[in-house]
């Protein structure tokens, strides 16, 4: 008796996003591929099915993890900062209660002995880039001024 299924979930990619410049990859966990098509079997054999498919990408290379983590902790920081400069500096003693005292160590405070994955990636979160980061972003600040700039320019002849 025939069963129906609303859903097929199944991988679709077998390998992580890879360079704009290699057209495509030419080995996957040691098999070489023949062709461009080769490389996307997983999903050529859900829609010769004629069943629709859906390619969601999930999961992260290490060096992506950390680089989602920083991206995300950069947000957090500026979203942080311009709150702050929006408030104004803290002028009240009120708000000080003197008790410049650490808090006591409690469950949150965990060490990484329960997080191997994050063990692992120790030796790269420990990298600073961030005068690099902070240069690029820059650059790309100041390469989007100067397009808004030259648009208005435009406008204005």
């Amino acid at each position: 008796m025939p069963t129906r299924y609303d859903f097929l979930l199944a991988p679709t990619t077998q390998v992580l996003p890879f360079d704009v410049e290699q057209p495509y990859p030419t080995e996957i966990d040691g098999v070489p591929m023949k062709d461009y098509l080769g490389w996307m079997q997983s999903c050529a054999r859900l829609t010769v099915a004629s069943c629709p498919a859906l390619s969601l990408p999930a999961g992260f290379s290490d060096d992506g993890a950390v680089r989602a983590y920083r991206a995300y902790t950069t947000f957090l920081l500026g979203h942080l900062l311009l709150e702050v400069s929006h408030r104004g500096p803290m002028t009240d003693d009120e708000d000080d209660d003197g008790d410049d005292e650490a808090p006591a160590a409690g469950p949150s405070d965990m060490g990484l002995e329960n997080y191997p994955h994050l063990r692992a990636l120790e030796s790269l979160l420990d990298q600073d880039e961030s005068v690099a980061e902070f240069e690029e972003a820059l650059e790309s600040l100041l390469d989007r001024l100067e397009m808004r700039v030259r648009r208005r320019g435009r406008r204005g002849r």
